[in-house]
C-alpha cells in the first residue's frame, strides 16, 4: 500500500516540473522572502574563512530530484545559487556541484556522506532531505536519528552544513504528513547548531502571497525555472547571512597592500557593520557605516518595522475578539510558589516547556509566540514585579525526548512555575497515550520535587490532530486525569480551541495555519491570553486567602 501511495505522491510532486505551457497568472511578482526566514542563529565558520581569505568556496548539494529540473542549462536552484553567489562575492571563486540521491531516504543516504566530503572536499554541504521519507512514511524518530547521524558525519569530515527541508506543494498536503519531518529537522538543526533553510515555509509564503500558483496542474517548465531561480537567490542570501560576512568582506580578499592600508585606517574609520536585526521584528538589513544617509534610512525603516509589529500585536483581537469558552472558566488550580513570590516582591521564573507550539512555529514574528505574549500580559498585570518567562520549546518532541532534557532545560532554571505543553506529537507519531501519560506523571513528580508550580497544556484542536480523533481524545483525557491525580493545573487547549470553532463559529483558518497543525498569530495570542487570565485569577485568589483546590481544571466547555 505504501509503495502505491509513494508512486502517486511522486507523480504529484513531479507535476511541479512538468514541461507544459506556462500561464500568464503564474508570473511571479517578487518572490520576496521574510527576513526571519533568511537568518539563522547558527553560523558557517568555514564559509566565512574561505571568503575572507579569498580561497575557493566549494559547495556540494546533496539532494533528491527536487534539486533538479529536466534541463541542462543550470536553471535548477544549485546552478542559480552558484550564479547568485558569484554575483554577491565577485572576488571569490564559487563552485557548486550536486550529488543526486534519487528516491533515497535520509537513512539510505547517511552512510555515504563522509565519503563524499573526502572525495569532493567541499567547504559547505547543503543537504536537502525529507521528501522521500515523508512519501514513504518513514518513522519520524528514525528519520531524525538518520539526519542527526548524517550532520555529525559531515561536521566530523570537516565541512560546514546547511539543512534544507521538504518542498511545499499544496496538492500533496492532504496526501503526506510533512509536519513530523519538518519539526524533526528543526530539532536536529538546533542540536547540532547548523542553519536550516526552510524551503517549505518559503515556498508556502510565495504560494500564499500569490507569487506562484503551486496548486494548478498546468505548471510548465518556465514556472519551475522561476521557482528554482528564486530558491537559488534566497539560498545564496541565506548562506551569506549565516556566514556573518561584513559588506566589505563580500567584495573578496584584500591584497596585501590593501590590507595594510585598511589596517592603518582602522583607527579613524568605523568598521563595516555586521548584518543586524531589529529587535523582535525579524527585520534584517546590512548597513554601510560609511553612508550616513543609508544608515539613517535603514534605521528608520527598522524602527518603523518594530512599531508595525508592536501595533499588530496590540491590535490582534480587533477583528476577532478572544473570548473564554461559553459557560465560564475555572482556575488552573493553586499556584502557591508564584503567588508567594509576587506577594513578597521576589523574582519569578516561569519556564515554558514543550514542542513547536511553544517554539511558536507558524507565527509571523517572535512577539506572537505564546511565551512572549504571556510575559507581556503578566508584566502589564504586575508592572513592578520581576517576572522572567523562558522559552524551552523544541520542535518535534514529545514526552520521551522532553524527559531527557527536563533537568537541563527546566529544573536547572530553578523555576517557580512550569507550563508543560505536551501530547501533540505523541498523537501524530501514534505513541501509546498511556505510555505518554506515564512519562508525564514521572516528569510532574520531578518538577514538584523541585518545588515548582505546574500547569499542563494538552494538544491543540486542529485538522492534523483531529484526523487521529481516537488517539487525541485518549491523550486529552489521560493528561487531564494525571493532572487531577498529581494536583497540578491543566489547560485543555483542545477543548478551548474546539469551542472557538464549534460554539463561537470562528473559522479554523483564523487560528490554524495552512499546514493544518500549528496556530496562527491570533491562535497563539488568544491561547496565551486565556492562559494568562487563568494564572492571574489563581494567583489573585491565593493572595486573597481564597481556598483554591489544586486539582481544579480550567475550562470545561463540554
Amino acid at each position: 500500500m505504501k509503495s502505491n501511495s509513494g508512486a502517486v505522491l511522486g507523480l504529484a510532486l513531479a507535476c511541479l516540473l512538468t514541461a507544459a505551457p506556462a500561464r500568464a497568472e503564474d508570473a511571479p511578482q517578487s518572490c520576496e522572502v521574510p527576513a526571519y526566514l533568511l537568518t539563522s542563529e547558527s553560523s558557517l565558520p568555514k564559509v566565512a574563512e574561505a571568503v575572507k581569505s579569498g580561497h575557493s568556496l566549494d559547495i556540494l548539494v546533496v539532494g533528491s530530484r527536487s534539486s533538479t529540473i529536466n534541463t541542462s542549462d543550470g536553471s535548477a536552484y544549485p546552478g542559480r545559487l552558484q550564479a547568485s553567489l558569484r554575483d554577491k562575492l565577485p572576488a571569490v571563486p564559487v563552485n557548486v556541484s550536486i550529488e543526486l540521491q534519487v528516491k533515497k531516504t535520509a537513512g539510505e543516504v547517511v552512510g555515504g556522506l563522509a565519503g563524499l566530503v573526502e572525495v569532493k572536499k567541499p567547504t559547505l554541504v547543503i543537504w536537502q532531505t525529507g521528501t522521500v521519507d515523508a512519501m514513504r512514511s518513514i518513522d519520524p524518530d528514525d528519520f531524525r536519528a538518520a539526519v542527526g547521524e548524517g550532520v555529525a558525519a559531515l561536521q566530523n569530515a570537516g565541512a560546514d552544513v546547511v539543512l534544507m527541508n521538504l518542498q511545499y506543494s499544496p496538492r500533496t498536503e492532504t496526501m503526506i504528513s510533512a509536519s513530523p519531518y519538518l519539526d524533526n529537522m528543526r530539532v536536529v538543526a538546533q542540536q547540532h547548531e547548523v542553519p536550516l533553510f526552510d524551503r517549505f515555509a518559503i515556498m508556502r509564503q510565495w504560494h500564499d502571497q500569490g507569487d506562484f500558483d503551486l496548486f494548478s496542474t498546468s505548471h510548465g517548465l518556465d514556472l519551475a525555472k522561476r521557482v528554482h531561480d528564486c530558491l537559488g537567490r534566497a539560498l545564496a542570501q541565506f548562506v551569506i547571512e549565516a556566514a556573518h560576512l561584513k559588506p566589505a568582506q563580500r567584495q573578496g580578499a584584500l591584497s596585501d597592500s590593501a590590507k595594510s592600508d585598511s589596517t592603518k585606517s582602522d583607527g579613524v574609520k568605523p568598521p563595516a557593520a555586521q548584518t543586524t536585526g531589529a529587535t523582535g521584528a525579524g527585520n534584517v538589513a546590512a548597513v554601510d557605516q560609511q553612508n550616513p544617509s543609508q544608515q539613517k534610512s535603514l534605521t528608520a525603516k527598522a524602527i518603523e518595522k518594530v512599531k508595525e509589529v508592536a501595533k499588530s500585536a496590540g491590535d490582534i483581537f480587533s477583528r476577532v475578539p478572544c473570548l473564554p469558552p461559553k459557560g465560564g472558566a475555572k482556575s488552573v488550580g493553586s499556584l502557591p510558589h508564584v503567588a508567594s513570590k509576587l506577594a513578597s516582591g521576589e523574582p519569578v521564573v516561569i519556564v515554558a516547556f514543550g514542542s513547536s507550539s511553544t517554539v511558536g512555529y507558524g507565527t509571523t514574528s517572535p512577539e506572537f509566540t505564546y511565551p512572549n505574549r504571556l510575559a507581556a500580559q503578566l508584566h502589564r498585570q504586575y508592572p513592578t514585579a520581576d517576572i522572567t518567562v523562558i522559552n524551552r520549546g523544541q520542535g518535534g518532541e514529545d514526552a520521551p525526548e522532553m524527559m531527557k532534557r527536563l533537568q537541563t532545560a527546566v529544573l536547572d532554571m530553578k523555576p517557580d512555575l512550569v507550563i508543560w505543553q505536551v501530547g501533540t506529537n505523541a498523537v501524530l507519531r501514534n505513541l501509546d497515550p498511556a505510555e505518554t501519560a506515564k512519562l508525564v506523571e514521572e516528569g510532574i513528580a520531578r518538577i514538584q520535587a523541585a518545588g515548582a508550580d505546574l500547569v499542563l497544556v494538552g494538544p491543540q484542536y486542529s485538522p492534523k490532530v483531529t484526523e487521529r480523533g481516537e488517539s487525541a481524545s485518549k491523550m486529552v483525557k489521560l493528561l487531564g486525569k494525571v493532572a487531577e491525580l498529581r494536583h497540578v493545573g491543566f489547560f485543555p487547549r483542545f477543548e478551548v480551541m474546539r469551542d472557538w470553532h464549534e460554539k463561537q463559529a470562528i473559522p479554523i483558518d483564523n487560528f490554524v495555519i495552512s499546514d493544518g497543525l500549528h496556530m496562527t498569530d491570533w491562535g497563539y495570542a488568544c491561547f496565551a491570553q486565556l492562559l494568562g487570565d487563568d494564572i492571574i485569577r489563581s494567583v489573585g485568589q491565593i493572595k486573597l486567602g481564597v481556598n483554591v483546590p489544586s486539582n481544579v481544571q480550567t475550562y470545561r466547555p463540554m
